[in-house]
């Protein structure tokens, strides 16, 4: 996805780096990539043609693990970094959303998001698959916190997915102006930063558990959301709000420097596995077997592999694993290989967050290891 309010350069830097050769947009934007695209599908002065297509739906050749979408992210420098996932890694992410957000026909979904941003995954497919309602929001209700809220009351928006930033200006507003949230919304789902406790206490406060507050977490190298953490009026808020366990379909490890889990409560970077893991860093292989490694697991260790030519070699199916996000039973880390796992192969992103595993299975995430800003 391309967003035409970006700067040209990196409109121009994407275009070529993923080799884009068929463009879809509305005509008015074509102009800012005629001399990039070969050919191009114009969404309004083409509906005449399109209209004469069959209107039945079309045989696919698609395989699990083609590309479904690239989405570029900034890097600390340089060019931003294309994220490539794999068909599978959306369907499964969809049927967890689905499953985590109780999401039906009777949802009515704002795309808060631009789809340049793995974010509006989150809002389109998990609302188009199961026949809910995606809105599309305005320019025009961003011009205020009191007109957001009123436009979503007016078309009865049940589920929310905002940035964090935007959420902690949505509680200033309910505390300082006691504005109402829509009476039809039921789930407001945050993520992207910290959640910040005391913007939480006083959401608990003043709304309650109605709508439910869900605290997500997830790098866009592992398909939109990996981790969640639901907020009701009587959870306990410390220092830090949690993120949670891991989503279905997801594992989540904390291991140090050498790649060993650490003990619960002490800090480590967060690894994430499971079938939301993006294919690869779009045409950066040296980056991509960086980022992703392979370890091999027994019941006494993890053991470091490294991937050796991931955008060459097959790519491994992972295998079943316990959830992270069950409770352990012994100050031993959340995540104890079963038998049937041992000597498999285990593929891990590295997210660079720093993070431990709290007593009751969850995880608080503690900042970037580099203090880098994403």
């Amino acid at each position: 996805p391309l967003d035409p309010a970006y700067p040209q350069t990196r409109l121009d830097y994407m275009v070529a780096d993923a080799e884009i050769g068929i463009l879809v947009a509305q005509d008015k934007f074509v102009s800012l990539f005629s001399d990039r695209v070969s050919h191009t599908i114009c969404l309004d002065s083409d509906w005449e043609t399109i209209a004469t297509e069959r209107k039945g739906n079309l045989e696919s050749a698609v395989e699990p693990d083609n590309l479904a979408y690239v989405i570029y992210t900034s890097g600390s420098t340089g060019n931003p970094k294309g994220v490539a996932i794999a068909h599978q890694s959306l369907v499964h992410f969809t049927r967890a959303a689905i499953a985590e957000y109780e999401i039906t026909s009777r949802d009515r979904i704002l795309q808060f998001s631009s789809i340049s941003f793995d974010a509006a995954v989150e809002e389109i497919y998990p609302c188009l698959t199961t026949g809910a309602t995606l809105v599309l929001r305005t320019e025009e209700m961003l011009r205020s916190i009191p007109v957001f809220l009123q436009q979503c009351q007016e078309w009865e928006i049940t589920l929310l997915d905002l940035p964090t930033a935007y959420w902690h200006q949505i509680v200033t507003e309910l505390a300082e102006n006691r504005s109402s949230l829509p009476e039809s919304l039921r789930l407001v789902l945050i993520g992207g930063e910290r959640a910040i406790p005391e913007r939480v206490q006083t959401w608990q406060k003043l709304v309650g558990d109605s709508p439910q507050l869900m605290n997500t977490y997830g790098p866009t190298e592992t398909t939109v959301v990996a981790t969640a953490y639901k907020i009701t009026a009587s959870t306990e808020i410390k220092q830090e709000v949690p993120i949670g366990r891991a989503i279905a379909n997801v594992q989540t490890y904390i291991l140090d420097a050498n790649l060993q889990p650490v003990p619960i409560g002490i800090p480590g970077e967060l690894h994430i596995g499971g079938m939301g893991l993006a294919r690869e860093y779009l045409n950066r292989p040296e980056l991509t077997a960086e980022r992703f490694i392979q370890l091999s697991v027994n019941s006494q260790q993890l053991s470091v592999s490294r991937e050796q030519d991931i955008s060459a070699s097959p790519r491994p199916q992972t295998p079943p694993a316990p959830p992270a996000s069950s409770a352990p039973d012994s100050p031993r880390h959340p995540v104890t290989p079963s038998p049937s796992q041992e000597n498999k192969p285990l593929r891990l992103y590295k997210t660079g967050d720093l993070a431990r595993y709290l007593p009751d299975g969850n995880i608080e995430f503690l900042g970037r290891i580099d203090r880098q800003v994403k």
